[in-house]
């Protein structure tokens, strides 16, 4: 059985939505683990895009998930 998480956060100022699918029903735990893991790749990306302010990337160059 797929389970799936759908998420959204605003991430320095963009909206992101997403669909985080787990194999099974996951505990708090993993659903915080992997929520922050997806958030931290998609700022990640949108600082290599250049789409963050200077502020937000030095935030985000800090930040260890």
């Amino acid at each position: 059985m797929v389970f799936t998480l759908l998420i959204c956060a605003d991430v320095c100022g963009h909206k992101l939505n997403c669909e985080v699918p787990f194999a099974s029903p996951p505990s708090l735990t993993e659903m915080k683990q992997r929520a922050d893991q997806v958030f931290y790749e998609e700022s990640q990306q949108l600082s290599r895009q250049g789409r963050l302010t200077p502020q937000a990337a030095e935030l985000l160059s800090t930040t260890v998930v």
